[in-house]
C-alpha cells in the first residue's frame, strides 16, 4: 500500500523513512507551500506516484500571505476535486490545521475557524478528516510547548506523537484492506 503525504514544511520536515518505515510512504512536503502550489501539482503527484491513499496537510501558510479563510476554502475544494479524479473519497484525508504558538500572522482563532470549514468540506465532498489538531493544542488552543521551538515547526516529540496516531490510521487501512 502506498501512502502519500502533500503539504508545506510541516509535511516537509516528517521524517516518515525513519518514523514510520514499515510503511511505504512518499512525502511530498515542500516548505513554504500554500494551498495554491498544491491545487497546481496534486495531480501531476498523484499520477507520478499512484497512492492508494492521500494525506492532506496545508494552508498554515496561506494565513501568513493574507488569503482569507474563504479564499483557502475556495483552493481546498478545487485540491479536494483534483484529488477525486484519481482516487476514491474516502482515499483523502483533509488534515486538521496545527495550532501555532504566538505567531501573529497565523492566529489560533482563524486556524479553528479554517479546521471547522474543513471538516465540513470533508462531509460535502465525502472524503475523510485526519485530527492531528486535538492532540497537538494545550487546554489554551496553543501548539504545545514541547511541540514546538518557534512556534510553528515541530519538535521531534510531535513528529513522535504525528507517526503514532499516523501509524494507527494506516494500521486500520490496512486491516480493512
Amino acid at each position: 500500500m502506498r501512502i502519500m503525504l502533500t503539504g508545506d514544511s510541516l509535511t516537509h520536515g516528517f521524517n516518515t523513512g525513519v518514523l514510520l518505515s514499515e510503511f511505504n510512504i512518499i512525502n511530498k512536503g515542500i516548505y513554504g507551500d500554500n494551498t495554491e502550489g498544491i491545487k497546481n501539482r496534486i495531480g501531476k503527484d498523484i499520477i507520478e506516484h499512484k497512492p492508494d491513499f492521500l494525506f492532506i496537510l496545508i494552508g498554515i501558510n496561506d494565513f501568513a500571505l493574507g488569503r482569507s479563510i474563504e479564499n483557502i476554502e475556495v483552493s481546498y475544494r478545487e485540491i479536494v476535486k483534483k484529488a477525486k479524479d484519481f482516487l476514491a473519497g474516502e482515499k483523502i484525508y483533509i488534515t486538521k490545521l496545527l495550532p501555532t504558538k504566538n505567531i501573529e500572522n497565523r492566529p489560533n482563532s482563524a486556524i479553528r475557524l479554517m479546521n471547522e470549514r474543513l471538516s465540513i468540506l470533508a462531509e460535502e465532498e465525502k472524503v475523510k478528516i485526519f485530527d492531528l489538531y486535538s492532540q497537538f493544542a494545550d487546554e489554551t488552543g496553543n501548539l504545545k510547548d514541547d511541540f514546538t521551538d518557534d512556534g510553528l515547526h515541530l519538535t521531534p516529540k510531535a513528529y513522535g506523537v504525528w507517526s503514532s496516531i499516523l501509524r494507527s490510521k494506516l494500521e486500520a487501512l490496512i486491516s480493512n484492506n
